[in-house]
Order: C-alpha cells, then sequence, then structure tokens
C-alpha cells in the first residue's frame, strides 16, 4: 500500500464520521468485520457496527503513523484527535484488499490515551 492508498482509507473513514454516516463507515468494513473499542464487548459484521456507530459524528482527525501491505492483507497505525488539541488515542487498522483492489477494513481498535475513571 502506497502513501496515497493509505491516505484514502482514512479519509474515507474521517469523511463518514464527520458526515454521521454509520452505513457509510460500516461499508468500509469487510462483511464480518470488527470494531474493538475500550468499552463495549467486540462489535462484528457490519450491521452491528453501522448500529454501533449510529448517532456519532464529529470533527475527528487521523493520521498514520505507519503502514504496510503485503500481497492482499495491510494495516495502518495512527492516531486520532479533534481539532483543538493533541492526539486523544491511536488505533491499528488492519485492511483486507477486496476484489477490485479496494482496501477494506478488518478491524478498527481504539486506544484512549486518556486517564481512565476510577
Amino acid at each position: 500500500m502506497n502513501c496515497q492508498r493509505h491516505s484514502r482509507v482514512l479519509t474515507a473513514h474521517k469523511a463518514a464520521w464527520r458526515r454521521g454516516n454509520a452505513a457509510g463507515l460500516a461499508r468500509l468494513f469487510v462483511e464480518n468485520g470488527f470494531v474493538l473499542s475500550p468499552r463495549p464487548p467486540p462489535i462484528r459484521g457490519r450491521g452491528r457496527i453501522e448500529e454501533h456507530y449510529a448517532g456519532d459524528g464529529s470533527t475527528l482527525l487521523l493520521r498514520a503513523i505507519a503502514y504496510a501491505t503485503k500481497g492482499s492483507v495491510g494495516y495502518v497505525i495512527g492516531g486520532y484527535r479533534y481539532p483543538e488539541g493533541p492526539d486523544v488515542g491511536t488505533f491499528p487498522l488492519t485492511l483486507q484488499r477486496a476484489p477490485g483492489g479496494r482496501w477494506l477494513t478488518v478491524s478498527d481498535m481504539d486506544n484512549s490515551n486518556r486517564p481512565r475513571a476510577r
């Protein structure tokens, strides 16, 4: 995956998130993809991913720290933040190239940099 391709993956995620487009965001995943968030158990499948993201949306900013591919699998390691501050978390996206060459997310794991509430 070259710089342009990993940038397209992150741009598609940002655009869907900003619009609050849960269905569009879910379509960026493989059919049985995963969302691994800090609090709920793993979310699996596009339908459940769409439900999970329903009502979300903001001016989320994503940046790649590292990325690579080998054959039809790849990853992007990145940071996320909002316009008004530093990174509030990190993420690894695991990716799979679909027929036709489009890269889809297999899993997205959010790792908050914020201290845990006790």
